[in-house]
């Protein structure tokens, strides 16, 4: 019997073969609601279980913040980004190595919402677009492991102010799209998503789906009316559909 398994998470594999496949494809839409009550707002971003994450090289709350910092004077005492001229389509913020190298252009997200300069017009800063007495919390993630997929592995800055929110914006979130590959089409009778405690049953061709997830990192089980078959890791991104594929076939 052939046992394969596809994965975003290429590291402890379970003793399956697993690779990394994220697609792009921000499979979140814009939705029209009434914002939600600034508690609500500020707990469904996530922004309170990041402070432990790996990844997370800074985490700060609105208090620890406070009003008369500026955002970049924050990043400033970071020892991993430089601040310097605004350059052609980027806000000025650099990622270097403790070597002192440049590496690259730090990324800036609003509300979850990717912020680009604009080449025409006023030369605004990010501390012009985003006064620091405004900001809820603010988050630095570097490294394959944070809430978003960088193709380009620069950091990313998530700033989340709930003055500053609109009021169509896509919700933080990601999903995960698999499928069950099997000589029976009852060998897999359930998928369950920990820790969120979801199931699904797949359809007849094998194909599940986990949608509306924070950012994270998430245990996949398979079930079999025997009982469990395997399990995966995968690694949920704001915006990004992670594949997962489980091969059970008879040679």
């Amino acid at each position: 019997m052939t046992f394969h398994a596809l994965a975003t998470i290429p590291r402890r594999g379970l003793g399956l073969a697993l690779m990394c496949s994220v697609t792009s494809g921000c499979s979140a839409s814009p939705h029209s609601s009434t914002p939600a009550p600034h508690e609500d707002w500020f707990s469904d971003t996530g922004f309170l279980e990041r402070a432990t994450w790996a990844s997370a090289e800074l985490h700060l709350s609105g208090e620890e913040i406070g009003a008369s910092s500026r955002l970049t004077d924050l990043l400033r005492h970071h020892e991993g980004i430089q601040i310097r001229r605004l350059s052609r389509e980027g806000w000025g913020v650099i990622q270097h190595d403790p070597s002192g190298t440049d590496l690259c252009e730090v990324h800036f997200s609003l509300n979850g919402n990717r912020l680009v300069r604009s080449l025409a017009g006023p030369r605004f800063t990010i501390d012009d677009l985003v006064p620091s007495r405004t900001i809820d919390g603010l988050e630095y993630h570097v490294g394959p492991d944070g809430p978003t997929f960088e193709a380009d592995g620069c950091g990313r800055v998530l700033i989340w102010s709930a003055d500053l929110r609109r009021r169509y914006e896509r919700p933080f979130r990601g999903s995960i799209l698999g499928q069950v590959r099997s000589s029976r089409p009852d060998t897999v009778i359930q998928v369950e998503l920990l820790p969120s405690r979801r199931s699904y049953t797949p359809n007849p061709a094998g194909d599940f789906a986990f949608l509306g997830l924070l950012p994270g990192e998430y245990r996949v089980t398979y079930l079999s009316p025997s009982g469990q078959i395997t399990e995966q890791l995968v690694r949920v991104f704001a915006f990004r559909e992670s594949m997962l594929e489980l091969d059970i076939r008879s040679r």
